[in-house]
C-alpha cells in the first residue's frame, strides 16, 4: 500500500510537540484544524488498510468504521465526540462558531498525538 495518506497525517501529528495552545501564535481554530487533518488523514490510511472507507471524514463516523474491524478505545469516541462542538459547518443559518478553549485543545492535541502512535504501530511506513 502507498502510504502517502498515512505519512501525511503522521506529518501533521508529529508536530504536535512544537504547538503550545497557551503559547502558539497560531489560533485555536487553526490548532483544532490541524490536529483534525492529522487524525483524519491517520484514519482514513488505517481504514483503507481494512479495505474500507467511511461516507465523509468525520473522525466519529471514522471511529465508527474501525469499531467494525477491531477494538476501538471508549475515550476516543468520546473525544471525537467532544471535538464535534468545534467543527464549522457551511449553512444557510448563521450558527456561531464554538472557539475552543486552552484547555480544549490540550486534550485535542493528546489525542491527536495517541492517534498516531497507534497509526505508528499498526502501519508500517
Amino acid at each position: 500500500m502507498d502510504n502517502q495518506i498515512l505519512q501525511e497525517g503522521i506529518t501533521y501529528l508529529s508536530k504536535l510537540d512544537k504547538i503550545n495552545p497557551e503559547t502558539s501564535k497560531l489560533g485555536s481554530e487553526v490548532i483544532y484544524n490541524f490536529v483534525s487533518l492529522g487524525i483524519e488523514a491517520v484514519l482514513t490510511a488505517v481504514l483503507m488498510d481494512y479495505n474500507k472507507m467511511v461516507d465523509h471524514s468525520g473522525i466519529s463516523k471514522m471511529l465508527r468504521e474501525l469499531q467494525t474491524v477491531e477494538d476501538v478505545d471508549k475515550g476516543w469516541i468520546e473525544t471525537a465526540r467532544f471535538m464535534n462542538r468545534f467543527q464549522s459547518y457551511c449553512s444557510l443559518e448563521p450558527i456561531p462558531v464554538k472557539i475552543p478553549t486552552h484547555e480544549d485543545l490540550t486534550k485535542i492535541i493528546d489525542f491527536g498525538k495517541n492517534v498516531e502512535i497507534y497509526a505508528k504501530g499498526k502501519i508500517k511506513i
